[in-house]
Order: C-alpha cells, then sequence, then structure tokens
C-alpha cells in the first residue's frame, strides 16, 4: 500500500506541474478571451487532472505484479549489450537518453518517501492556508456588517432581473472592508465599504 501511495503522489506531483505550465499557457493565450471561456478551460484542465490520478490509483490497485512499480513499466530502458558496443555500433545519443532515464527513475524510485514526504507537507501547509482564508473571508461576512439601505436593494434586485439570476444576492456596507468585493458561491454577498 505504501508503494501505491507513493507512486500515486509522484504522479500527481508530476501531473502537477504539467498542470502548471498548462494552466499558465491558458492564461497567457487567452488574455483577450472572454472569462467565461478561460474559467471553462481551467476546470477541464483540472477535471483532466482529477481523472488522471484516478487512473492512476486504478491502473496501480490493478496491478498483477506489485513489485514491478508503473513508472518502471511505463518507461522501460532498453538494454544495450555489450557485444553491440564492441561491433562498432554508435549508440551515443540513446545511450545517454536512456541513461538519463534510468538514472532519473532510480533516483525517483530510491527518494520516493522523501518526496512523498515533502509533498504531503507541502499539501498540509496549503491545507492550513486555505483553512485560514475561509475563515477569514466568513469573519468579514458576518463582522461589522450592515445593511446597505433600500435604495441599493432594490438596485440589485433589478440588474439580478436583468441578469438572469436565480441565486439571491445581498448587499450589505462593511466596516471592515476598503473595495467593493463577493464572497460566497451558494449565498454571495456583495460587501461595499462603509461610508
Amino acid at each position: 500500500m505504501e508503494q501505491i501511495l507513493n507512486t500515486v503522489l509522484l504522479y500527481s506531483l508530476a501531473l502537477g506541474l504539467i498542470l502548471a505550465l498548462l494552466t499558465g499557457l491558458t492564461l497567457l493565450l487567452t488574455r483577450s478571451a472572454s472569462p467565461l471561456l478561460r474559467y471553462r478551460i481551467l476546470v477541464t484542465l483540472l477535471a483532466l487532472f482529477t481523472a488522471s490520478i484516478a487512473v492512476t490509483v486504478v491502473f496501480k490497485l490493478c496491478e498483477t505484479n506489485p513489485t514491478t512499480s508503473a513508472f518502471n513499466r511505463l518507461i522501460r530502458t532498453p538494454q544495450v549489450t555489450t557485444d553491440f558496443r564492441k561491433a562498432g555500433i554508435n549508440n551515443t545519443i540513446n545511450t545517454e537518453t536512456t541513461d538519463l532515464i534510468a538514472s532519473s527513475r532510480d533516483f525517483m524510485n530510491d527518494n520516493a518517501r522523501t518526496i512523498t514526504l515533502i509533498w504531503l507537507f507541502i499539501v498540509f501547509a496549503k491545507s492550513i492556508k486555505l483553512t485560514s482564508n475561509l475563515f477569514e473571508l466568513h469573519y468579514l461576512k458576518t463582522r461589522q456588517v450592515y445593511p446597505a439601505g433600500k435604495h441599493w436593494e432594490d438596485q440589485l434586485a433589478r440588474l439580478s432581473g436583468q441578469m438572469g439570476l436565480s441565486k439571491a444576492v445581498r448587499i450589505m456596507q462593511s466596516g471592515l472592508t476598503q473595495v467593493p468585493l463577493v464572497i460566497g458561491h451558494f449565498k454571495p454577498v456583495i460587501l461595499i465599504p462603509w461610508e
């Protein structure tokens, strides 16, 4: 089970790097595109990342030979026998590439536990930061908030109707914010600075 966890975490690390590169490329290439299109592309990339991790887990659990890791089977090192080298066939480029892949694979396998622990530490730290941010948003949404007034509530209701919004959106004045902001997805609240 530890080997499965190590492999899944290593794959997710590699896939996460690929996802980060694709996200950066997407943001760069779609600067003038609509926000909805950019959002859909980024959500699709996140869904592909999640699906890839799920496929990796299923693949590892269904392996028939648990002593051979998926990484070893996926990137097989072609064996160059000494007979070919004695025959004078020039495989320098292929041999160097093969050696680099083999040494990378061996490094990953030898240090899988350390890499996994570092990865888990980073995930744990990011989870703490995310939880802290959620508490801060809840604090902004519930502390020092006051009604915005009938005029603003009527304007918001009119705009919501024009936009066809089905969710009720509240507007409140906040003594903690310096700029207008929207908090929440399921119960959105518009916070405007206290006048």
